[in-house]
């Protein structure tokens, strides 16, 4: 129901018994999956916080002997679960997209390296080779041959007066880092990030496979020319970030996006080009492109569309637009918030 977007907010705190009891279980839910749904992650941060025993055993090893011993044991499961993650498909899509954006493609080894710095990041353990400054964005750093953005408004646009880091003191993929998002953020915000951030990723799986299965169809190639030139040229390098048939993995997507809320703009202004370029009589105006969202979402039956094949996926491009219309300020009726709805 979250996922498509069945139940959406006309505004926050409500207190509508139905609405507080349906927020209510969306964030056990929520909560469930931060703490089941990333095993290696939640393995390496386990072993970490095992380290320093409460009271020394006295036949046992020395405190700080514990501590180096469960820390060698994190960082071997590191090794071995980023060993686990780069497959032959991994090296095929960041071959894929090194091309694409005009990148130095990685070897197998710098991929490993890469993935383990990740792992023990979200898990909340630095590597010594992993130089996390303080005043650094949580969003992972790009490479300097990038070349120049095809929108700049997508690497410039503002934070407003948003202090995002501020959500949480940890890294914002580990485990207490994503509590700490769920407990900050109210449902309004929460939706906005699934609808934006999910369908992004729902967007990205099938484009980058058609452009590999048709270099010379302008579309595709054109949408892997635009997402290799922002920050979502991350994800041209991994597997499907969302599964329609897994809605519980709407959950780390969500609290990702909210981490940082040029996020959300990147994504909304991507989310716009892209229906640009499928809508060619509007001419670029956005105002046209979300009034013609506006009229499918107030037409279009959600009970009904929930149930039928495709339907999940539809209503949450639908909710993807509409809420990037109304973050980037889209002049007209696609500013007014969503009807409350039962």
């Amino acid at each position: 129901m979250f996922l498509a977007g069945a139940v959406r907010p006309s505004y926050c705190w409500s207190a509508d018994e139905p609405y507080a009891t349906y927020e209510k279980a969306l964030r056990r839910a929520f909560r469930t999956e931060i703490d089941t749904a990333d095993p290696d992650v939640n393995h390496i941060a386990a072993l970490a916080e095992g380290a320093l025993p409460e009271s020394p055993l006295p036949d046992g090893p020395a405190p700080e002997e514990a501590t180096e011993a469960s820390l060698d044991r994190a960082f071997a499961a590191a090794e071995s679960a980023a060993a686990q993650h780069v497959t032959r498909r991994r090296g095929r899509l960041d071959r894929a997209a090194a091309a694409w954006g005009g990148l130095t493609g990685r070897t197998r080894e710098q991929m490993l390296s890469e993935e383990e710095q990740s792992l023990l990041a979200a898990a909340e353990l630095v590597a010594p080779e992993w130089q996390h400054a303080p005043e650094e964005s949580a969003a992972s750093p790009f490479s300097d041959d990038a070349g120049p953005p095809l929108d700049a408004g997508i690497f410039t646009a503002p934070r407003d007066t948003c202090d995002c880091r501020s959500l949480t003191t940890h890294m914002p993929t580990s485990r207490a880092g994503r509590h700490d998002i769920l407990d900050a953020v109210c449902f309004c915000q929460l939706d906005r990030a699934r609808a934006i951030g999910g369908a992004v990723c729902s967007m990205l799986t099938p484009l980058r496979d058609a452009a590999l299965a048709a270099p010379d169809d302008p579309f595709p190639q054109a949408a892997m020319a635009l997402c290799s030139r922002t920050v979502f040229r991350l994800l041209l390098r991994h597997g499907p970030q969302l599964s329609l048939q897994r809605p519980e993995s709407i959950v780390p997507l969500t609290l990702f996006f909210l981490q940082d809320c040029r996020w959300l703009r990147y994504g909304a202004t991507l989310l716009m080009q892209l229906a640009f370029w499928r809508m060619p009589a509007a001419e670029g105006d956005t105002a046209r492109v979300a009034a013609v969202f506006r009229a499918l979402d107030e037409e279009l039956p959600r009970p009904r569309t929930l149930r039928s094949q495709g339907g999940t996926g539809l209503l949450l491009s639908l909710d993807g637009i509409l809420h990037s219309a109304r973050l980037l300020g889209v002049p007209g009726p696609a500013n007014k918030p969503h009807p409350a709805t039962s």
